[in-house]
């Protein structure tokens, strides 16, 4: 039992350390504890046997960090060494889907009927698995690297692979997380609920930043949907980072929308603006206050007086900024935790 609960604290932190950049506790090589083993006395009797899944997630964190250490390697990789370390990261990326593959189909890891014991364990699963692939990816949404410049085939196309994986794994766990919240209800307390919608969303919009379409939006706003239901719970503080998060999210969803077709986004001191203006709405010590409302009309006519405040004895005007890079969006007031770690 005493190995079943430190590799389960392993897991998690070691998944903690690698998405937000923080150094691991234990090297991999130091590690003297044994494997647990499913062991017929340890089954519980009134509850699903949730051993493969545990140790399926132990699995999943340790490719997420040669997935991590990969990609670092290719970004900072010199001209000479793209072509191979191109390469590898591919390996990687057909390990980590050879690995699902593999899984069990039938009641753990990638059985997602309803009516199974496990459902929700294996959702969680599979959004960790895609969380893994929008990580990959993530970073190279706003890539600068020009091919022509590069001339590196395996390069383009290694990038080309990450990205449509990132954002396909990006929509699939939006429908993961709305098929959950169809059958039993989101919970309000998940860490693997709340931040894989939340990572869905972000990469989305800045996919639609990128492309300049409106062809992610009804994805994007169901994410939204879905994160307002789990935000009753844990995350209902009006002062937690989830929270402001959330609150930005919106904020920028609705401004992207509006920015389409009509007047460029401005840059510069635009964005400065823009910042400053969550930052007074939303800062270190308060969030949005009940007080305050963002005229979603105003919005989305692209008005200048469509960020104010209400009944609070002032105004306060936004400005027409829509986030052009993925730093810039990461930067938001509020954003920060969700990609606070990135291989960019």
């Amino acid at each position: 039992m005493s190995n079943r609960i430190w590799w389960t604290v392993y897991t998690l932190e070691r998944r903690v350390s690698i998405l937000h950049g923080r150094p691991a506790s234990i090297q991999r090589s130091q590690i003297g504890t044994e494997l647990p083993v499913d062991s017929i006395d340890l089954q519980p009797s009134e509850r699903p046997n949730t051993f493969h899944n545990a140790m399926a997630q132990k699995d999943l964190t340790e490719i997420m960090e040669i997935a991590r250490d990969t990609i670092l390697t290719l970004r900072r990789a010199d001209k000479p060494k793209l072509k191979q370390v191109a390469n590898d990261a591919l390996k990687v990326h057909h390990m980590l889907e050879t690995w699902w593959d593999n899984l069990p189909s039938r009641t753990f890891c990638r059985d997602f009927t309803p009516a199974r014991p496990l459902f929700r364990s294996n959702i969680h699963l599979a959004l960790t698995y895609h969380l893994v692939h929008i990580f990959m990816g993530r970073s190279f949404i706003f890539d600068d690297f020009s091919a022509d410049e590069l001339c590196v085939h395996e390069w383009v196309m290694t990038r080309k692979t990450l990205i449509e994986q990132c954002i396909t794994s990006a929509i699939l766990s939006i429908q993961l997380c709305q098929k959950l919240d169809d059958e039993y209800g989101l919970s309000k307390s998940s860490y693997t609920e709340f931040t894989s919608c939340c990572a869905a969303i972000v990469t989305l919009i800045a996919q639609r930043i990128l492309n300049k379409t409106t062809n992610l939006e009804d994805i994007c706003d169901q994410g939204i949907a879905l994160l307002k239901r789990m935000s009753g719970g844990v995350f209902a503080n009006t002062r937690s980072t989830e929270k402001q998060g959330l609150e930005i999210l919106e904020l920028a969803l609705t401004k992207l929308g509006a920015s389409h077709g009509e007047s460029p986004a401005l840059g510069g001191a635009g964005y400065d603006q823009f910042c400053n203006w969550v930052a007074l709405q939303i800062g270190p010590a308060q969030s949005l206050r009940d007080d305050q409302t963002i005229n979603a009309a105003g919005l989305a006519q692209g008005g200048s007086a469509a960020l104010k405040l209400s009944e609070a004895g002032g105004t306060n005007s936004g400005t027409e900024f829509v986030p052009s890079t993925f730093a810039e969006l990461m930067s938001l007031p509020g954003l920060e935790n969700y990609f606070q770690y990135t291989v960019g």
